[in-house]
C-alpha cells in the first residue's frame, strides 16, 4: 500500500476521533485560525493529541512538531536520530496553510525535502454564512501550482516520491469534508483526479 493511502486512512480516522472527543461548543471555538492550527499541529483541548499527532501514531510513526527544515511538521520512524535539531530519516513532510491563497509557497517548500511522502493541507471555507463552497476553483489552483513549481526545478526527483494534498472544504458551518489529490512523481500528477476521504 502506498504511503499516501496509509496517511489518508489514518488522517480521516484521527480527524473524526478528535472531533468526536470535543463538545460542539469547543469544536466551534477551535475554528478560530490560530486555535485551528494548534488543533491540527500542536495540541487539542483536553490534552489529547493534535490531529496530525494522532495520524502519526495510527501509522506507527513518531510525530515531530518542532518545524524540521522549517516545515510545519514531520513524521519519523520510532527509532530516529537527531542531527542538530533535525530528525532523520523523515518519512512524511507536512505543510499546513489555513489560507489556500498562500498555498503555492507551501507546495514549493515541500519540493525541496527528500522523504517518501510530502503532504500539504489547506482549506476552502464559507465566505458567506449559508453559502456552500465549490472546491473546484481551489482544486484547479492547487493543480496549476503543482505543475508550475515542478517545472521550475532543474533536477528530477526520485520517481517513488509521493505527494498528497488535502483540501478541507466547509460544506456546512463547522464541518469539513476532505478532498485529496495524490500522485507518485514517476507517474506525474493527473489533473482532475481529486477524491473525497
Amino acid at each position: 500500500m502506498r504511503w499516501s493511502q496509509v496517511f489518508t486512512d489514518a488522517f480521516g480516522a484521527s480527524y473524526s476521533e478528535v472531533e468526536s472527543l470535543l463538545s460542539p461548543e469547543t469544536w466551534r471555538a477551535e475554528w478560530d485560525t490560530s486555535r485551528w492550527t494548534q488543533l491540527m499541529l500542536w495540541k487539542s483541548p483536553g490534552g489529547s493529541q493534535p490531529i496530525l499527532g494522532a495520524t502519526a501514531a495510527k501509522m506507527g510513526l513518531a510525530y515531530w512538531d518542532r518545524e524540521p527544515f522549517r516545515l510545519d511538521a514531520a513524521f519519523v520512524r520510532p527509532k530516529y536520530e537527531v542531527v542538530g535539531n533535525l530528525p532523520l530519516p523523515l518519512v512524511v513532510a507536512i505543510e499546513h496553510e489555513n489560507d489556500v491563497r498562500g498555498f503555492m509557497a507551501e507546495i514549493a517548500k515541500l519540493t525541496h525535502v527528500r522523504c517518501p511522502l510530502k503532504v500539504g493541507i489547506t482549506y476552502a471555507v464559507i465566505t458567506t454564512p449559508g453559502s456552500p463552497v465549490d472546491p473546484s476553483a481551489a482544486q484547479a489552483n492547487i493543480e496549476e501550482w503543482v505543475a508550475k513549481v515542478a517545472a521550475l526545478h532543474e533536477i528530477k526527483e526520485d520517481p517513488t516520491t509521493e505527494y498528497l494534498y488535502l483540501l478541507g472544504v466547509e460544506h456546512a458551518p463547522y464541518s469539513l469534508q476532505w478532498h485529496a489529490y495524490t500522485y507518485q512523481v514517476g507517474d506525474g500528477p493527473k489533473p482532475g483526479s481529486w477524491f473525497r476521504l
